[in-house]
């Protein structure tokens, strides 16, 4: 498995927002074992979310959370290229799937 660069970026970004601008870190250790949970459920079933585009992007959405992360399966390896807001504009991450 790996991640877009841009994907740790939200990753990182989205911990710290709960963290510092919440002021709630025991939120931002939820939505990291939610994260964490739904990778998992990636990892062991990597066909079972559904289909978010038609090249294949798959959608497992947070547990809790209003956030999904958005991913690909090619050759058997799992690219994670999003974890988004579900408020986000459709389909910002798109341009990532041929990019590091």
């Amino acid at each position: 498995m790996s991640y877009h660069r841009l994907a740790i970026n939200e990753l990182l970004e989205t911990i710290r927002w709960y963290k510092v601008e919440q002021k709630r870190p025991e939120r931002a250790a939820r939505f990291y074992a939610s994260l964490e949970r739904a990778v998992a459920f990636i990892r062991a079933h990597p066909e079972a979310a559904p289909l978010e585009h038609p090249i294949g992007v798959r959608a497992k959405r947070l547990d809790r959370f209003d956030y999904t992360v958005h991913y690909l399966v090619l050759g058997g390896r799992i690219r994670i290229l999003a974890i988004g807001h579900q408020k986000q504009s459709p389909f910002y991450w798109i341009r990532r799937i041929h990019k590091p």
